[in-house]
């Protein structure tokens, strides 16, 4: 048992009845790091007179390295007796010399034989409420007994017999559990830190763990449990989880140290506890600080939320008084007096209204700063800003009113020319997209189009988005297309040009195409001919030559690479058969025009 910091005494009793079965045939017991404790006698064994101070119990114990493992009745061995201390020295097998001294102050500064009192001539326990709710009294009460000797993970089984003053014996009970078990429920019940203050060198900290039965059901029991659950008692908890106090660990800047043990306050609705903590005498800027869940039987839970604590309230901290509002080029400039640096400063919250007292923004910042560029503003606003000091989560630790001041937006430079343009033919129109700076200034941009880089012209503007689809019909397929974009500022002031695009727009051209194809036969070959259009259509660079005979269901191109002349020499014939040509023309882009008439040569049979 530790120190204790007494912050809350209430109905001990009612927090402390048995959760045992209604039967009696099953006893309550824990596995704890001292071995197994079985709760014997419950409040309502003594409330209903089932006990009496002057009886005794009989302990006898199974020990099996396995459940499965096969046992007889004539394994009963007995390990000892539970029953009540009649003699101060008993005390000392429950109590350290520190433990007592501690109660013996408790009560008033009483002598060994007054603090023996308390265990053997007590009345009602009510009497005694405060220290009942102590294992070790409830030992020395003979309501429960601690078996020391157990082996982690072996399983005991124990039958307990009531011995009355008389020497009458008669069945009580039986209990199961496993060594080295522990408190299964501690790993899932995490306080979480709700509160802290400071003022005067005095600091106090909370935390809350919830309590509500779903948060119970959902804890798993695992395999271990399971396995080890005789007739669903091993997971069996001997008291409500409202019994459970809190080891406080603090740090005054340096390790860790336990600083007691606290127990905790309820709430009116009963589904959650509350641990308190408070230190005087605070030497230091902080405390951290985090408390650790134990049950009564000293198995220890996981640590809980790490809380941050300062011995100084609003009173004692600086904050932000004034703060300077001036223009500045593309922006408006916020200034205050730098924070002294301390840990309790989270950082800087600056707030803006627009003209029409509208909350449009919210910055936060790091609190060593002492000025904010505000760039995300809008020509002829008027703003009005507020900038406080954030603290860590700490009652009295607040700037509750923000220091204020107006500004609007009316210098800026000359706008960056937009960047990264990029076009794409997006069926017979050209889309462009690019890149800008997010500049405040900027009223819109602006597109020039041209079809040569020294002929560039104003196609559309102003718009406000970073895209624009040129759907100008007169777009023709023939024709490469150069395209930059400029950014305008309210001042008229315009950026210079973008990067340049050349796109052709996805449109079809129209061309001449050359009327027939004049075929005559020499040297064992067709020789085919056309007149030459180009000179028709500058655009044309070549033709496209197709052939096929009576068999074929369709033109084939009788050439692999680009034919660049008005003729062609036909040496793959066969005498007897029919062949039928037809010729188009080729852009300098791939298009192809209509094709020719279709002429017709037949091969005759040689002598």
């Amino acid at each position: 048992m530790k120190k204790i910091i007494i912050t809350y005494i209430a109905c001990l009793f009612a927090l402390l009845t048995s959760a045992q079965e209604d039967s009696k045939t099953i006893i309550p017991s824990i596995n704890g790091p001292a071995g197994n404790y079985l709760y014997i006698v419950s409040l309502d064994d003594i409330n209903e007179g089932r006990f009496l101070p002057t009886d005794k119990f009989v302990i006898k114990r199974i020990e099996k390295q396995t459940a499965d493992q096969a046992t007889k009745a004539s394994d009963a061995k007995k390990i000892g007796e539970c029953k009540s201390i009649t003699k101060y020295s008993e005390l000392k097998d429950y109590f350290s010399e520190e433990d007592l001294t501690e109660l013996k102050e408790q009560y008033g500064n009483i002598n060994n034989a007054e603090l023996l009192t308390k265990f053997t001539d007590y009345g009602s326990l009510d009497s005694i409420a405060f220290i009942y709710g102590f294992v070790e009294t409830r030992q020395a009460l003979g309501h429960i007994f601690l078996d020391k000797k157990v082996k982690d993970g072996h399983h005991y089984i124990y039958e307990i017999t009531k011995v009355s003053a008389q020497g009458e014996e008669s069945p009580w009970g039986y209990s199961y559990t496993k060594g080295g078990m522990g408190n299964y429920s501690l790993p899932y019940l995490k306080p979480s830190w709700v509160d802290a203050g400071g003022k005067d060198s005095l600091v106090k900290l909370k935390w809350v763990l919830p309590l509500s039965q779903e948060k119970f059901s959902a804890i798993p029991l695992g395999n271990e449990v399971a396995e080890s659950n005789y007739n669903n008692q091993l997971h069996h908890l001997p008291f409500r989880p409202t019994n459970l106090v809190a080891k406080v660990m603090v740090s005054d800047q340096g390790p860790y140290v336990e600083k007691g043990v606290i127990t905790p306050t309820y709430n009116e609705t009963g589904d959650s506890i509350y641990y308190n903590y408070y230190q005087t005498e605070v030497g230091s800027e902080y405390l951290k600080s985090y408390i650790v869940l134990q049950d009564e039987v000293y198995n220890e839970g996981i640590p809980s939320d790490t809380a941050l604590v300062f011995p100084e309230d609003s009173t004692t901290i600086d904050i932000i008084y004034n703060i300077t509002v001036t223009d500045t080029l593309n922006g408006i400039h916020i200034a205050w007096e730098p924070l002294p640096t301390r840990a309790y400063y989270t950082g800087i919250e600056i707030t803006r209204y627009d003209s029409d007292d509208k909350l449009d923004s919210v910055a936060v910042i790091s609190a060593n700063i002492s000025s904010y560029v505000d760039r995300k503003i809008e020509v002829g606003q008027y703003y009005r800003y507020h900038v406080k000091a954030l603290f860590v989560p700490q009652g009295g630790m607040v700037q509750r009113l923000a220091a204020q001041g107006t500004g609007s937006y009316s210098k800026f430079t000359k706008p960056l020319p937009p960047v990264n343009l990029k076009g794409e033919p997006v069926g017979e129109y050209i889309k462009l997209d690019w890149d800008a700076v997010d500049e405040p200034s900027i009223y819109g941009y602006f597109i020039y189009r041209g079809t040569s880089p020294q002929n560039m012209t104003l196609a559309y503007g102003p718009i406000f988005e970073k895209s624009y689809t040129d759907s100008l019909s007169s777009l023709s397929g023939r024709t490469h297309y150069n395209y930059v974009v400029a950014s305008q500022n309210y001042r008229q002031d315009t950026s210079q040009y973008s990067n340049m695009v050349s796109i052709k727009p996805d449109k079809a051209i129209t061309m001449v195409n050359p009327p027939s194809v004049n075929t005559y036969f020499a040297n064992g070959t067709i020789r085919l001919d056309w007149r030459d259009v180009r000179g028709d259509d500058n655009i044309i660079e070549s033709y496209v030559l197709q052939r096929k005979t009576d068999n074929d269901d369709q033109y084939v191109t009788q050439h692999k690479s680009e034919l660049k002349k008005p003729s062609f020499v036909d040496s793959d014939i066969e005498e007897g058969k029919t062949y039928y040509y037809r010729v188009a023309a080729k852009s300098v882009y791939g298009d192809v025009s209509e094709y020719s008439e279709g002429s017709v040569y037949t091969v005759a049979y040689s002598k």
